[in-house]
């Protein structure tokens, strides 16, 4: 559930830009954020490959959450 590391600035803004989104749906959304981001890091310093790094990538949650992620994403 809710973490206190999670930006709750971030999520503040998401949810007034996404007025009518779960709360659920907005973390998932910061999760898969901050894991990209992480992936990246790791991939910059040569902690993963690329091959790893793809397809780790491209794991990510349910279908259905990713149409309200990609509504997050364009209204961001």
């Amino acid at each position: 559930m809710f973490n206190l590391q999670y930006d709750v600035v971030e999520y503040s803004k998401l949810k007034k830009l996404n007025p009518d989104e779960s709360f659920f749906t907005i973390i998932s959304y910061l999760e898969i954020e901050k894991r990209g981001k992480r992936l990246t890091e790791q991939r910059y310093k040569g902690e993963i490959e690329l091959k790893e790094y793809t397809m780790i990538g491209c794991v990510g949650g349910e279908d259905w959450q990713w149409e309200a992620l990609q509504a997050i994403i364009q209204r961001r």
